[in-house]
């Protein structure tokens, strides 16, 4: 088993701790707030500073809010950079924008540290469970070294690239999740306004999703990408029309009931205006 340092024990963090735990981690934690740090007391030991904890550790896991924080746990008067003897890998687990991976992975260099970028997600429950999906970043070495960690608090654990990739992947799987809720909740408020019970349109998402494949069908199911529509066969080209058509039908129809019941949807409206973008036929 390896010597752990978790940087940041909130829903993340905390959750990582335990599923470690589990697996027989040795386990140092910090946070600024002492009642995070009391919350996992059971499983890891309290630690004054990021430097602190990472202090004897082979693999330090980052959990931190934003960039300016991961910033800070790195490369602070008492960050994890300036721990001696330093840990082998850092994983930053935090969502933070590309050119702050590019310079964590400058600055772990300086110091003879392997990183690797992890961006996470499934939610907290899952990370408590070791089962939360991490798109990871890095090169196979770093990757490798961080192993002992990934495994025990993630599954599936996908490499999707170089230093960064996980990172990127985590933004785009994100820009999916937040686009979805926003145009989820458009259609709550026109079922609502409309006299439908939302959540019998919720039983019928869920029972139907089961069968289309839900929002990512169009990527899973039909292999359709928004830039190759110029050079799809004419099989595909019919598909991708088909499908266009519904979504100005159906879509269309939708902005009218709003439109009626004195609604904006302003998500439907893109969707609608659109959506030739999104099967790549716009320019045809």
């Amino acid at each position: 088993m390896s010597a752990v340092a978790v940087i940041g024990l909130g829903r993340i963090g905390g959750g990582a701790v335990r599923s470690l735990a589990r697996a027989g981690h040795d386990i140092s934690g910090y946070d600024v707030s002492p009642g995070a740090v009391a919350a996992v007391a059971e499983h890891a030991r309290g630690a004054a500073s990021p430097r602190d904890a990472a202090q004897g550790s082979e693999i330090v896991l980052v959990a931190v809010f934003d960039a300016a924080q991961v910033r800070e746990a790195l490369s602070g008067d008492d960050g994890v950079l300036a721990a001696d003897p330093p840990p082998r890998v850092v994983v930053i687990l935090s969502t933070v924008d590309a050119p702050t991976i590019e310079w964590a992975g400058e600055q772990a260099g300086k110091a003879g540290i392997g990183l690797v970028d992890c961006g996470v997600t499934g939610g907290g429950g899952a990370i408590e469970n070791g089962s939360i999906v991490a798109l990871v970043g890095g090169d196979e070495a770093n990757v490798e070294a961080a192993r002992p960690a990934l495994d025990a608090f993630a599954d599936p654990v996908l490499i999707m690239g170089p230093l960064g990739s996980g990172m990127k992947a985590k933004l785009a799987r994100n820009a999916i999740v937040f686009g979805c809720w926003y145009v989820v909740s458009e259609a709550a408020r026109l079922a609502a306004a409309s006299g439908v019970d939302v959540e019998k349109l919720v039983e019928a998402s869920e029972a139907a999703d089961r069968w289309s494949g839900g929002p990512m069908a169009l990527l899973a199911r039909h292999r359709i990408r928004p830039d190759d529509g110029a050079s799809a066969d004419e099989a595909s080209l019919a598909h991708r029309r088909l499908l266009a058509s519904y979504a100005h039908k159906d879509v269309g129809a939708a902005l009218a009931l709003a439109a009626d019941l004195g609604l904006e949807l302003p998500g439907a409206e893109i969707v609608e205006r659109r959506f030739d973008d999104a099967v790549g036929i716009s320019s045809l």
